[in-house]
């Protein structure tokens, strides 16, 4: 990854962390413990930021439809083929607040 590619991915990081502290905080504090995990499985699943998934979808964590999602406001359904071709419906979220509610909806 280059230097600009790094600090890109940081300030990205950053702005997913703080979103995911603060849902943390205000409804889930439980969870805390959890935070570095949650914030490397991201990194994993998106190839440190750089997956489709992420850059099109803002979906860090391959999260898959499910109809409860769709009542968190910026999430939408969208068909996305993964690297094998196979097409399935994924969540799509149009700001990181979004998908950190989306993850927590999800994982319940």
């Amino acid at each position: 990854m280059t230097r600009a590619g790094k600090i890109k991915y940081n300030l990205l990081m950053i702005h997913i962390a703080k979103s995911l502290m603060k849902e943390i905080d205000d409804d889930y504090p439980s969870m805390k413990p959890c935070t570095k995990i949650i914030l490397s499985q991201f990194a994993h699943e998106s190839n440190w930021g750089n997956s489709k998934l992420a850059t099109h979808f803002l979906n860090f964590a391959g999260l898959k439809w499910r109809d409860e999602i769709g009542i968190i406001p910026g999430c939408k359904r969208k068909i996305y083929s993964d690297w094998a071709g196979e097409g399935e419906y994924y969540v799509s979220c149009d700001s990181i607040e979004s998908f950190v509610k989306a993850y927590f909806e999800f994982i319940k």
